[in-house]
């Protein structure tokens, strides 16, 4: 089985408008569809070793993709 992921770059998700964000409406699309949503600050965001390394609020692991 494939993980499918998603992140979303943004405000953190408390802060969110449901019913003027539209980033609210694509994450709600996207886990209709079974992936996996992460919410992330671009200050957050980090490369080191040639992988893009970031901090999400769904998840206390860290979520790393090789550039």
């Amino acid at each position: 089985m494939t993980n499918k992921i998603v992140a979303i770059q943004g405000n953190h998700p408390s802060k969110l408008n449901p019913k003027t964000d539209t980033s609210v409406f694509l994450a709600n699309e996207i886990q209709k569809k079974k992936y996996r949503v992460f919410y992330y600050d671009p200050k957050d965001l980090s490369i080191i070793d040639a992988k893009v390394i970031n901090d999400t609020t769904r998840s206390r692991n860290k979520v790393t993709r090789k550039i």
